[in-house]
């Protein structure tokens, strides 16, 4: 876990966070409910351990992968209707939106320090209305938030950290991305944007935050390496534990 190099935060002038298991929903489970409740909606169930594996910025296309699968293209939209019904119901609990520990300390500390702040996110802006007014009032910090449906495939910008470094009058240079999965280290990656990858709060980790909680150092460990392990050819520039970690590190 290279840590000591990300000490040197004054390289960077911008930074963008996943808000989905980096600054609330430890583990990543709205979006995962929401679609495996929107196929079961139509008679096509997926495991919902299947479905985090597979969750990705582009949820509509995967969405319409498990459709086709199963030979009911026809049902793409009504599933999709209830999937963004299911992601606005679930957001309303407190339990699934709660503020990860150290996720709005660490965004305060940026600011205060001068630091552009963005945060990229697989939901879409109808998902977003009432959600950007509880982070509001849960006291994060943040210049913008770019949704799903803020991207166009076709555009030249065409990732979520593109259109926010474009909003932040950033350059890939000076900003740090924090994620939690494959598809933003791939996304950070291809933009060439410096990128730390959370690790207990992930998807990949896939448990409850009570339940990490409970768990033995020994056994977190275990379960960190493993995660790292996996991430083979396809390396964020640092590994860390959870945002605590990283709000720390700042002076």
């Amino acid at each position: 876990m290279n840590t000591l190099a990300l000490r040197n935060m004054y390289k960077y002038s911008t930074v963008v966070f996943d808000l989905s298991g980096v600054l609330i929903d430890f583990g990543v489970h709205v979006p995962t409910i929401a679609m495996s409740n929107a196929l079961a909606s139509q008679k096509i169930y997926i495991p919902e351990k299947t479905i985090k594996q597979n969750i990705m910025f582009d949820n509509v296309n995967l969405l319409k992968f498990y459709c086709n699968v199963h030979k009911c293209s026809n049902v793409f939209y009504p599933v999709y209707d209830v999937y963004i019904q299911e992601l606005i119901r679930l957001n309303k609990y407190d339990h699934y939106t709660n503020p990860i520990n150290g996720a709005i300390e660490t965004t305060i500390k940026l600011r205060d320090q001068g630091y552009a702040i963005g945060i990229n996110t697989i939901y879409t802006k109808e998902v977003m209305k009432e959600l950007k007014n509880k982070l509001i009032k849960y006291g994060f910090e943040f210049d913008t938030i770019v949704c799903s449906d803020d991207i166009n495939i076709s555009s030249p910008i065409n990732s979520m950290i593109k259109r926010t470094m474009k909003r932040l009058n950033s350059s890939s240079k000076n900003t740090l991305k924090i994620g939690e999965s494959y598809s933003h280290l791939i996304d950070s990656m291809n933009t060439r944007v410096d990128t730390v990858n959370i690790i207990d709060s992930s998807s990949n980790m896939n448990t409850e935050e009570s339940l990490f909680n409970m768990s033995s150092d020994s056994i977190k460990n275990l379960k960190r390496q493993v995660i790292m392990n996996n991430y083979n050819k396809i390396q964020p520039k640092y590994f860390i534990n959870n945002i605590n970690d990283f709000n720390k590190l700042l002076i």
